[in-house]
């Protein structure tokens, strides 16, 4: 176990105020690595009071949520479900895709 030395002169196995800081700097750091991208990049917050088809009310975003990028092909794309106001945007602004288009209501 390692002690911290608080100038009372070297000892094994403790350490400087300098190195100190410097461990619980590392240990910061890799906590909130850690939290931010295993942890709080899963978590999405909503209002549960909104009612299902407000379209502030992102509880299913959740679902979806993964680190990183996901790498596919507009051709890899089966299905899409899209609000009914959406239906002709998404064809004009994604001319590739010829699959189903299912509208959420």
């Amino acid at each position: 176990m390692l002690g911290v030395n608080a100038g009372m002169g070297s000892r094994p196995g403790s350490l400087s105020s300098e190195e100190c800081e410097q461990l619980f700097s590392s240990l910061h750091h890799s906590a909130h690595f850690f939290l931010r991208y295993h942890v709080f990049s899963f978590i999405k917050c909503f209002d549960s009071s909104l009612p299902k088809n407000d379209p502030q009310n992102f509880y299913m975003e959740r679902e979806w949520r993964v680190h990183g990028s996901i790498e596919f092909q507009l051709a890899d794309v089966s299905l899409l479900i899209v609000p009914p106001e959406f239906r002709e945007r998404l064809r004009r602004d994604l001319p590739g895709y010829t699959g189903p288009v299912l509208s959420a209501s």
